[in-house]
This record gives C-alpha cells, structure tokens and sequence, in this order.
C-alpha cells in the first residue's frame, strides 16, 4: 500500500516539519516503503490533491484536524482508503477510533502504517461529504467564535468554551421547518441543530452520546430555545453527554433530514462554515475503508 500525507501545515499548533521528519526517519529504517507528502497552500487544497488518487491500493493520510479530514473526505475516489493523524485544533472524529492514550506524533504515523482496515460511515449535506457532524443554530455562531478566539495562547478547550459562553449571551432563534427521514414536516422554533455521525465535537462535547460511527445511522440533537439561567444549567450536561433526558432537548437517529427556511442559515460542516436556504442531509450509501492501528478500539 502506498501512502499519501496530506499535511495542513495551518492546522493547530504544531510544526509540520516534526511530521515530515517521522515520515522521513521511518522510510530510513523501511526502505520499501512507498509514500509522497504534500502540503496544503489554500482552502480546499487537499480535496484537490485527494481526487488525483486514485488506485484501490493507495491509503490518502489526513494530517491536520477534522477540517483536513474533510477535505480528503470530499476528494476522495472510490475504493481508495483513508487514515488522520490528529494534529488539529479540533480531532473529535479520531476519538471515535479508541486508539490507545498518549500516543506521540510518530506512534500514530507508525500504526497507521502498519495498521488495518475498517469500514466507517459518512453523512452528506448538499451534495459535500461530512466525516463528523453538521450544525446550525447556536452551534455554528459558536465556530465563528471560536476561529476568533482560537489564536490565543490558551488550550482549545478552554477556547471553545469562551465561544460557546460569548454566543449564549445573545443567542438567536429562528423558526424553521424540519422533515425526518419521510415523515410529516413540521415547523419550530430551534435554538440549536446539530447532526451527527460521530459522538464529539468542539473538542469533546458530546451532543449524541449513543453515536456510532459504523452503525448505518446518524443521530439528530434539537434544543428548543432556552431561558439564560437553564441555557448555563445545559451546557455542562450538555457538555459530558447527560443533556439527553431534558425536556427541551429531542435526540433521534434518522437516514434523512432536511431544514427549510425562509432567509439564509449559518450551518456548520465539519467545523467549517457555510449559508443555505435549504438543507439536505443524508447518510452515505456506502462506507469508507478507513486505516486504523491494531490496537485501535473498532472493528
């Protein structure tokens, strides 16, 4: 198998150059390796790259944060496999994946060479592939927040949490119209929208905690709007996971969701943002082959 590095060297707060040096020390001791490494130069790059891959025998590496793997989502061919080595702001789909804790830059690069295939799901919001959740509402004012914020010299977490405390205090609602897979559309006034295929985002809040990213489904959290007393009573349940029993929350999984409104919608996909009238979700057909070490926690 050969494998493409596909590096954002904006991604986080590393240094792109360790990656390279690994991937470069590894082939020393592994002479029959075969590898290329590309850096990314703009937005978009690495699903650019991504399409030009195209053999069943070659494995596409994101090496960045959920928004590299997104890209390499959106390019990538059929029957080629993919992999991530978290190095991001936000690596909250690689959770998904239980690799063991604490492993350093050059243990992932290692595993994942030497690991194995797994089959993962994929979502599809107008027509552009989602590796992780997409959002609207309170969630996606929160993303414009947080890339503000996301240059201090503080720990992403703590990042987040500051955008999601700055959006609160001025939430905005919208009424909008909802369909369910194929059941009758209804309409409400919803303070925040987020679907998911896997479980965290924002650096590990847990909107659907019974997400499973090879169960065929993906999992829906609406929240009715909120007064700001029960709003800061949420967000730590909301946080870890126990939100689910609340009355304002509703949690269901479905194959097929669709947001109609009347003006334009900030939405979220993977962390990056995007306007529609019209919102179009479903899962994909078919899964990725995903490469995943041999001690990672998914079959």
């Amino acid at each position: 198998m050969k494998f493409h590095f596909i590096i954002n060297p904006k991604s986080g707060k590393y240094d792109y150059q360790v990656v390279v040096d690994y991937v470069r020390l590894y082939v020393q001791k592994h002479p029959e390796f075969e590898y290329d490494l590309h850096l990314t130069e703009y937005a978009g790059h690495a699903t650019v790259i991504t399409k030009s891959i195209t053999s069943s025998e070659d494995c596409v590496v994101a090496v960045g944060g959920d928004g590299t793997l997104n890209e390499v989502l959106n390019g990538l061919n059929e029957g080629v496999k993919m992999a991530g080595v978290p190095l991001g702001s936000g690596n909250d789909f690689v959770r998904m994946l239980n690799y063991p804790t604490g492993l350093s830059t050059q243990e992932w690069i290692e595993e994942t060479i030497s690991g194995r295939v797994v089959k993962v799901d994929y979502g599809v919001a107008n027509e552009e592939r989602f590796i992780n959740s997409c959002n609207t509402g309170v969630d996606a004012d929160v993303l414009i927040a947080f890339e503000r914020y996301r240059k201090w010299p503080l720990p992403n977490n703590i990042v987040y949490l500051l955008a999601t405390l700055r959006t609160v205090l001025k939430p905005s609602y919208r009424n909008l119209r909802f369909t369910i897979d194929d059941q009758k559309p209804f309409e409400m006034e919803s303070m925040l929208c987020t679907l998911m295929n896997g479980k965290y985002y924002g650096n590990g809040y847990t909107p659907t905690p019974q997400s499973d990213i090879q169960d065929r489904i993906l999992d829906l959290c609406l929240v009715k709007p909120l007064s700001l007393f029960k709003i800061a009573t949420l967000i730590k349940k909301y946080s870890v996971g126990t939100h689910i029993d609340h009355p304002a929350v509703n949690i269901q999984p479905l194959k097929k969701f669709k947001i109609e409104s009347d003006t334009e919608i900030l939405y979220g996909i993977d962390g990056e943002l995007r306007t529609t009238k019209i919102l179009e979700c479903s899962l994909a057909e078919n899964q990725i082959e995903f490469v995943v070490s041999q001690r990672a926690g998914i079959n």
